[in-house]
C-alpha cells in the first residue's frame, strides 16, 4: 500500500484532536467538544479513520458552533505520517495551554507521541465511547493489558488519562451518567440545526406514529438470506400497523444499500446518525438487533426498544449467539426481547398501552 502523507498545520490556537470510526463516536467526540467550549476556544482536528467495509458516512467537512471550529479530514494511516507544517509556541493564555486528544475506547499512545513532539502544551488524553462494545471484552486476554500499557507510559509523560462515557459499569449493573447525557443530547440538537436532513421533514406528518429498525450487516455476514430477511420484515411490519405504527428502516451505515432497493419499505437516510432522527421523528420505539443506537434512543430519549434478533434467525449462529448473549446480559434493563413474532406483539402491546397508541 502506498503511503500517502498528510500535512496539517498545528498553531496556538489549536486545543483538540479526536479520532472517529463511527457516527456514534463522533457524535461523543462533538459532545466533549462543545462541553470545552463553554469555557474557552475550542479550534481542532476529527480524524475519520478506517472503519466501513461500504459507503462513508463520515464527510471531511467544517463543523462551527458558537465557540467551535472543527476540521474533518480523513486520515486512515499511521499518525507517524502525519507532518504538521509549525509547531505551537505554547502561549501563556491559561485557557489555552492545554491540548486534548481524544480516541475510542482506549488512548491512542501513537496520536498522542505525534502530539507531544509537535505542541508545547500540556496534553490530556480522553477515552470516549465505542457503544456497546465499550462495557465488554471480547478482544482477548491481552487486550486489557496493552490498554494499561499505554495509559502508563501516557501518565508516565506526566499526562492524564480521562473516561468521558456516557454510561457508567458497575459489576453488571449498567446506569447512565446523567451529565454526558445532558451533553449528548444538547449537541445533537446543535447538530441537527447545522447538518439538517430535508428527507426526516418529509416524514413529520401530524398524527403519525412510527417505529425505527436500525439494521445490521447480517445478510452481508451470511446469517440470513435476503428472502428471509425481508418475510420477518414484512412479519413486524404487519403487528405495527395493527397497532397505528409505521415502520422505518434505519440501514447500518456500512450496509450494502442496494439490496433494499428491492424492500417496499420506508428507508431512513443511512448516513444520518440514529440518535439525530430520534428527537426529530420521536418514534415511539425501536426494534434492532442489541445495537448502540438502540441503548442510546432509550438512554437519551427514553424510547422502548424491542430486540429481534431470535426472530430473524441470528441465534442459528452458535458462536454469534453466544456473544449477543453476554452482552444482551448487561443491557437487558434497557432493551425487551423477543424470541417470536407473538412475543414481539406481546412487547409492542406493552408498549401501545403505556403511550396510548390506537
Amino acid at each position: 500500500m502506498v503511503t500517502v502523507k498528510k500535512e496539517l498545520i498545528i498553531d496556538d490556537d489549536m486545543n483538540f484532536a479526536a479520532e472517529v470510526s463511527s457516527v456514534f463516536h463522533m457524535l461523543c467526540a462533538l459532545s466533549f467538544a462543545n462541553k470545552l467550549s463553554k469555557e474557552r476556544y475550542v479550534k481542532g482536528t476529527i480524524f475519520i479513520r478506517n472503519h466501513f467495509i461500504k459507503n462513508d458516512p463520515i464527510s471531511e467537512q467544517v463543523l462551527e458552533f458558537e465557540n467551535l471550529r472543527l476540521e474533518f479530514v480523513s486520515f486512515r494511516d499511521k499518525y507517524r505520517h502525519l507532518e504538521f507544517t509549525s509547531k505551537s509556541e505554547g502561549k501563556k493564555d491559561k485557557n489555552n495551554n492545554v491540548i486534548y486528544l481524544l480516541s475510542v475506547k482506549v488512548p491512542n499512545l501513537d496520536m498522542y507521541l505525534k502530539y507531544r513532539s509537535n505542541t508545547n502544551k500540556k496534553i490530556q488524553a480522553i477515552v470516549i465511547d465505542e457503544g456497546t462494545g465499550t462495557y465488554y471484552n471480547f478482544s482477548g486476554i491481552f487486550y486489557p493489558l496493552k490498554t494499561f500499557l499505554k495509559k502508563l507510559l501516557i501518565c508516565m509523560n506526566l499526562s492524564t488519562v480521562k473516561k468521558y462515557f456516557f454510561l457508567k459499569r458497575k459489576g453488571n449493573k449498567i446506569f447512565p451518567d446523567r451529565e454526558v447525557v445532558s451533553d449528548l443530547v444538547e449537541v445533537i440538537d446543535k447538530y441537527n440545526k447545522a447538518r439538517s436532513v430535508p428527507e426526516l421533514d418529509i416524514l413529520k406528518a401530524p398524527g403519525r406514529k412510527y417505529a425505527v429498525l436500525i439494521s445490521g450487516l447480517f445478510i452481508e455476514m451470511g446469517l440470513i438470506s435476503q428472502e428471509e430477511y425481508k418475510k420477518h420484515l414484512y412479519e413486524i411490519k404487519n403487528i405495527l400497523e395493527s397497532y397505528g405504527v409505521s415502520l422505518l428502516i434505519k440501514p447500518y451505515q456500512s450496509e450494502d444499500l442496494e439490496k433494499y432497493n428491492d424492500f417496499n419499505f420506508d428507508i431512513l437516510p443511512w448516513d444520518a446518525p440514529c440518535e439525530c432522527v430520534f428527537p426529530i421523528l420521536k418514534p415511539v420505539m425501536t426494534i434492532g438487533f442489541l445495537s448502540t443506537s438502540m441503548v442510546t434512543g432509550k438512554v437519551l430519549y427514553d424510547i422502548d426498544t424491542i430486540d429481534v434478533g431470535d426472530i430473524f434467525g441470528l441465534k442459528n449462529d452458535i458462536p454469534f449467539e453466544s456473544r449477543y448473549n453476554k452482552v444482551y446480559e448487561l443491557f437487558g434493563e434497557y432493551i425487551s426481547r423477543a424470541d417470536s413474532p407473538g412475543k414481539f406483539e406481546e412487547c409492542v402491546k406493552n408498549i401501545a398501552r403505556k403511550k396510548n397508541l390506537a
